[in-house]
């Protein structure tokens, strides 16, 4: 018999990367959110109507606990808020900038920031509470304003791109300033974060390339040929790949981030021009947008185990440009959690089994009658009937938490007859 008895944060702050119901997709042929069901993959009708604000959908994003997804207006130069319970629109907020392309959440998610391309060397904040903007975050100087953005849960800070140009930036999100005005590059585009916190990948569309970016020391030395023109890119919750979809080439390069090559290209419809990816809670599936093309234009469903497309999701002549099936949580302390073989029994090997998310590092294990491991996935054996608490703590740069459960170990024993001798 086991019983659940508590979680525990040691240090930093989790999240349950626990899958949504649905996938949200913006059109850019209606200016509408497409709902859908990412268990049958199927459409959910009605469409949800943007305008005036959310004109030309830029960016859809999903907050932490998935229950708003925030669209951004480039040219309506505003953010739709849907509430993902009722898929209804709740929030209209207007005139925010020119041109925004990206919308973020900070790491307690309390801020969101609105990066407007033509509003130059700016970034907007918002209340996620009241949804009004508070204020503004200045960018050097440059051609075109920012771009997309990279939220470190772990310390807080904010990344961002220059559009489609050479400057990246790292934000103090607490201050509000740049505390890094770098070069890299040609025509940085888009960004993600690897769940430890420690290594960004960069899409550079002028080089056809995903730069490694070292957090530690702020530079990059590695660079990685991809396919051509690479719009969208996200990497799985276990920081194994990274998924670039690349406009030109009409396929997905999948990077293995141990190896830091190209180990795969996932080829789409010969007219397709994905602009945006992203990759479910569970990292099982990764949803490409394909832009218009010959016939229905699609979401592409990417097996993420035999990487390839498994299904199709079909939006007419919607030309879906982006979409958002989870929330990102890169950057943030483990949310430990286990399983045991049943069951239970003395001098009998029991299979531990880690089911952690959000990238734990190390693992630490202690069995509750003074054995402990250091394995993922240890095999422990208790010698003795009784009740322990066993504890996994899961541990990465961010922080870690601690996760237990009760275990009734039986004795094991079987009674014993010894037949009866007789004397005459």
């Amino acid at each position: 018999m086991t019983a659940l008895v508590w979680v525990a944060v040691a240090a930093g702050s989790a999240v349950n990367r626990g899958g949504n119901l649905y996938g949200y997709v913006g059109t850019n042929t209606d200016d509408d959110l497409v709902v859908f069901d990412l268990s049958a993959n199927e459409v959910v009708p009605p469409a949800l109507d943007l305008l005036p604000e959310g004109n030309y959908p830029y960016d859809v994003t999903l907050n932490g606990d998935g229950s708003e997804v925030w669209i951004s207006g480039a040219s309506g130069e505003g953010v739709i808020v849907v509430d993902t319970t009722s898929n209804t629109i709740i929030e209209r907020i207007p005139n925010l900038g020119d041109y925004p392309v990206d919308v973020i959440f900070g790491r307690d998610g309390d801020l969101a920031y609105v990066s407007n391309r033509d509003t130059v060397d700016d970034i907007v904040i918002i209340d996620t509470a009241t949804y009004t903007a508070v204020g503004t975050i200045d960018v050097p100087d440059s051609s075109l304003g920012p771009g997309k953005m990279a939220v470190n849960h772990c310390n807080g800070d904010l990344y961002a791109v220059n559009w489609f140009d050479d400057q990246f930036y790292v934000i103090d999100t607490i201050s509000h300033t740049v505390t890094a005005d770098l070069t890299m590059g040609e025509d940085l585009w888009d960004l993600t974060i690897d769940p430890s916190a420690t290594t960004l990948y960069i899409a550079d569309r002028g080089q056809d390339a995903v730069h490694v970016f070292d957090i530690a020391t702020l530079s990059s030395n590695i660079t990685i040929t991809v396919g051509a023109d690479p719009w969208g890119i996200d990497i799985t919750p276990d920081g194994r790949l990274v998924f670039v979809a690349n406009e030109d080439s009409h396929d997905v390069s999948v990077i293995d981030t141990n190896l830091n090559v190209v180990t795969d290209t996932i080829f789409l419809a010969a007219d397709a021009d994905p602009r945006d990816i992203d990759i479910t809670a569970d990292g099982q599936y990764a949803y490409v947008t394909s832009g218009s093309i010959a016939g229905d234009d699609a979401v592409y469903v990417i097996d993420i185990n035999t990487l390839s497309v498994t299904d199709t999701i079909s939006f007419a002549s919607a030309n879906p440009n982006a979409l958002a099936v989870a929330p990102n949580f890169e950057g943030q302390a483990p949310l430990a959690a286990f399983t045991h073989t049943t069951p239970v029994t003395a001098n009998i090997p029991v299979q531990f089994t880690d089911q952690s998310t959000n990238g734990p590092a190390s693992w630490d294990w202690d069995f509750g009658d003074g054995g402990t491991s250091t394995d993922q996935n240890p095999l422990h054996t208790y010698t003795a009937a009784g009740t322990y608490t066993t504890t996994l703590t899961a541990t990465n740069p961010c922080g870690s938490t601690a996760a237990s459960i009760v275990i009734e170990v039986a004795s094991g024993m079987v009674d014993a007859y010894l037949p009866a001798v007789l004397k005459e």
